[in-house]
């Protein structure tokens, strides 16, 4: 009989991989927005949708489900999903298959989102200095 990967793998825990259609995930672009960041605005980088369109996104993003609109929006990972339209783009005028965006639920209270936003994007992206001091 086959093991569970976390007993396989002796993880304490495990959590559910989601995968999304990033043309179906709402980037927030609403300033009075807690999942708001002005990042969101930033062009697509085409080196990191040129490495989705060679082996996919390979780093989840974090979502959650907007209660009044019914959105399932980004909290985290805005650039992975704007390169992979860009890459998913590039594919269907090649004909190959679309890639797909692995997510997880952010259990966190949307008001207190800012904090991981944060904490997850400064190793990617260095904010500038007003940028920062704006968030605190």
């Amino acid at each position: 009989m086959a093991k569970k990967s976390k007993d396989v793998y002796g993880a304490d825990g495990q959590s559910n991989l989601l995968n999304f259609d990033p043309a179906k995930l709402t980037l927030v672009t609403d300033v009075s927005s807690p999942l708001y960041d002005k990042r969101v605005h930033l062009p697509v980088n085409e080196a990191l949708a040129r490495n989705i369109d060679y082996q996919g996104v390979l780093e989840p993003v974090a979502v959650s489900k907007n209660p009044e609109t019914g959105d399932t929006e980004v909290v985290f990972g805005r650039q992975r999903v704007k390169a992979a339209v860009l890459a998913n783009q590039w594919r269907r005028e090649r004909g190959m298959p679309e890639r797909l965006i692995p997510g997880i639920v952010y259990t966190g209270k949307r008001e207190n989102a800012l904090d991981a936003i944060v904490s997850e994007n400064e190793a990617r992206t260095a904010d500038t200095p007003l940028g920062r001091a704006e968030k605190m």
